[in-house]
């Protein structure tokens, strides 16, 4: 068999089980790996543990006191995560005898606090947008509803369907949407929201060329629907209007969601469901920033703090 085989057979065998974007990371991995090891003239069945240390050795700088240190720690765990799952498949596949990256362990994660906007940062945002009128303008002003009121990841907004978010000529309040992992869950849209996607509506004809275009953000594209790149160049310039240049993205919003919801109160478990985290853990980087309000809060108000 050969590499390419057993890496068609991996990427299949995943199945329903990931993503369509973590699919593509994993095969871009092993495509990596195998240029690698072909350059040690070697396969993916002749992979040892040193082989994947000194694949691995590629992310650790010396700094000027020779210290060393992880460049991207983000990196190597999503790494070691799919080379585990690929050669877990080679073993029960008994394609190999021994597992080569058995005992390399993950770097623990850093904490890197998610950045979002504050709510008037968020007013300041959609006050401008809904004043646009330019037929582009309206359905970014409506895609940037449709984030924020779900905090929907980019990939589950652009792929959404007229009949996800109609019912008989109306405007759905709650939408079921398909999302990491093939997981439908239940999102919201405020009257605001609602009112924006209508707006578009009106003007959505204007966007298409193939009248059985399913998508609600329709396109001309090779997809069929808006691009991301497209949404992250419309959001750059809609940010530099605002004054926003390095707050606005679609995870931004998505983070902005989560934030004004869990200050606001909200339970971390409901949290947890409304953004599609399979992880209690994903969601828990949140009351990192509550934490944070909450020391601003004291040393606003605490007199020790004052003096």
């Amino acid at each position: 068999m050969t590499n390419n085989e057993i890496l068609q057979n991996f990427i299949a065998n995943l199945g329903v089980d990931k993503s369509p974007n973590t699919i593509a990371s994993y095969e871009n991995d092993l495509t990596l790996l195998l240029k690698f090891l072909l350059g040690k003239k070697k396969s993916f069945l002749d992979c040892m543990q040193e082989d994947l240390i000194e694949y691995f050795s590629e992310y650790f700088i010396k700094d000027k006191y020779n210290f060393i240190k992880i460049v991207e720690a983000t990196t190597i765990r999503r790494k070691i995560s799919c080379f585990r799952a690929f050669f877990s498949f080679l073993f029960d596949s008994n394609l190999i005898v021994q597992n080569p990256i058995e005992e390399i362990d993950i770097p623990k994660k850093s904490l890197n606090l998610p950045f979002y906007l504050t709510e008037d940062e968020t007013r300041i945002l959609f006050e401008y947008t809904n004043s646009l009128n330019t037929k582009d303008g309206i359905r970014n002003n409506a895609i940037l509803h449709i984030l924020y009121s779900g905090g929907l990841r980019i990939s589950e907004c652009i792929t959404l369907l007229l009949t996800d978010v109609l019912f008989d000529g109306t405007i759905k309040k709650k939408v079921i949407i398909l999302g990491k992992g093939n997981k439908e869950r239940l999102i919201f849209f405020d009257k605001p929201t609602q009112k924006a996607v209508e707006k578009y509506l009106s003007i959505r004809d204007y966007f298409r060329s193939l009248p059985k275009n399913g998508y609600l953000f329709c396109s001309d594209s090779k997809s069929g629907h808006i691009t991301r790149e497209s949404v992250f160049m419309n959001l750059r310039k809609i940010a530099y209007r605002v004054s926003l240049p390095d707050k606005l993205s679609p995870h931004k919003l998505r983070h902005s969601f989560a934030t004004h919801l869990y200050q606001k109160g909200m339970d971390l478990r409901m949290l947890q469901i409304l953004l599609g985290h399979s992880d209690i853990s994903t969601t828990e980087i949140y009351t990192h920033i509550k934490a944070d309000d909450i020391k601003t809060t004291v040393e606003k108000f605490h007199p020790m703090f004052r003096k």
